[in-house]
């Protein structure tokens, strides 16, 4: 995720925040955030809907990525992590997927204005409040 970030041009310290949890970039990057813990991924999705077309950043117990939610249609896209796949993945919410079996979820839309703002001015994400 934070390699697609970097790619786009977001300023981040992207190996830094690599080994790092999830929770406290997603805390930095994203407004909107709600946490999920032992709650079924209907719950999340129907979040989700509640939120609004967007893309949001997911971070789980022992992997991240992204939520796309496009009007009727809302996928969970993330690097492989199961199987024989490889490469990125944009596949159901309650599929065979980290997603749907991670016990914790920390949800945040992306592309706020502050997110926005600091891509446009060339600032460092880390930067951020």
């Amino acid at each position: 995720m934070n390699t697609l970030l970097q790619d786009a041009s977001f300023r981040l310290p992207r190996i830094k925040w690599s080994q790092m949890a999830s929770e406290p970039i997603t805390v930095k990057v994203s407004h909107r955030i709600k946490r999920f813990r032992d709650r079924s991924v209907t719950e999340v999705e129907a979040y989700i809907r509640s939120q609004g077309d967007g893309l949001y950043k997911v971070g789980l117990d022992n992997h991240v990525g992204f939520i796309d939610n496009s009007g009727d249609e809302i996928r969970f896209v993330h690097s492989s992590y199961y199987g024989n796949a490889t490469g990125v993945i944009s596949e159901p919410l309650d599929g065979y997927n980290p997603l749907a079996h991670s016990r914790y979820r920390i949800v945040g839309s992306l592309l706020g204005d502050t997110m926005m703002e600091a891509w446009i001015m060339g600032r460092d994400l880390s930067t951020l409040p």
